[in-house]
């Protein structure tokens, strides 16, 4: 009986890491993550004072504060370095609450370190190999339990969030469909070159489906007969979006993606935010969580 529940709690943790959760791509959100985290570093250390804190007689203060600073220079250089040294490790799509935990880790373990060579310069401690594995128990201890209590509780409100919302906009479609108030859009050809400017592409706009960026090239998904067709080509999202998204119907509903809004079945909502699910294909389509409200007008119109 105990082997049992024991396997059905493990089975329940797995699963749990493996849900979706957002990663923070603008530079705005891993900023204000920084702030927020060394926030609470400076206010644990001044209402707490461990590793020897109370017994400092002089420029106390001034040293906590030296401590909230260091550890927003710690969480900054994380944050803004290794995204983007390995871009792959950071797929949006790819994001969940696992990889949000081990990301946090990351995160203890370099402000442990940062604080244990503040300390040695301020004289708190001598840099060591036990001084170095001291900061890092401490911080791990102090943050890990309260940070993934909140991204259990995050990933929870916003998926809720999200699903409910989508919810609401697939039926405000039906019941427009129902009324017979849907938008038709007028096929024209779409001419998709290639970056030397070449036509590597000619399709009716109704055959075109989505462009995903995928490195120095894109993948232009689009219906020949009753198939999907997938052509990979040298360009960049930006050219591309400047060519497509004159007509009304393509929308580029993510830094890597251009949908056509033509061929959307229904939205789904998870803790990362919107999905857009096509006719006749598996492929679901992220929605930037800055263009949520722009989604909900394009469905409503």
């Amino acid at each position: 009986m105990r082997v049992c529940t024991f396997v059905a709690q493990f089975s329940c943790m797995l699963s749990f890491l493996k849900k979706p959760y957002p990663f923070p791509t603008a530079a705005i959100e891993r900023f204000g993550s920084s702030v927020i985290i060394s926030g609470f570093v400076l206010v644990f250390l001044w209402i707490f004072q461990p590793f020897e804190l109370h017994a400092i007689e002089n420029h106390k203060n001034a040293i906590i504060l030296g401590y909230g600073v260091t550890c927003l220079l710690a969480m900054l250089a994380v944050n803004f370095t290794i995204p983007e040294l390995i871009p792959s490790m950071f797929d949006e799509e790819e994001w969940n609450t696992g990889r949000e935990i081990l990301w946090v880790l990351v995160h203890l373990s370099t402000v442990a370190f940062f604080n244990a060579v503040y300390s040695d310069l301020v004289g708190v401690f001598d840099l060591s190999t036990l001084s170095i594995f001291i900061f890092f128990i401490y911080t791990v201890l102090i943050g890990i339990f309260p940070i993934a209590a909140t991204i259990f509780l995050n990933q929870k409100r916003l998926h809720t969030k999200y699903e409910k919302a989508s919810e609401v906009i697939n039926n405000s479609v039906q019941s427009d469909s129902a009324s017979q108030n849907v938008r038709h859009t007028r096929s024209t050809i779409l001419s998709i070159p290639s970056e030397s400017g070449q036509i590597e592409l000619e399709i009716e706009s109704t055959d075109f489906y989505f462009v995903k960026a995928e490195g120095n090239y894109v993948e232009v998904f689009f219906k020949k007969e009753t198939e999907l067709k997938k052509l990979l080509m040298r360009n960049t999202m930006k050219n591309i979006d400047l060519m497509l998204t004159k007509h009304s119907e393509l929308w580029r509903c993510h830094r890597s993606y251009i949908v056509n809004m033509q061929h959307i079945e229904k939205v789904s909502g998870n803790a990362q935010g919107y999905s857009l699910h096509l006719t006749g294909t598996d492929h679901r389509i992220p929605v930037s969580r800055q263009l949520n409200e722009e989604l909900k007008r394009r469905m409503e119109s």
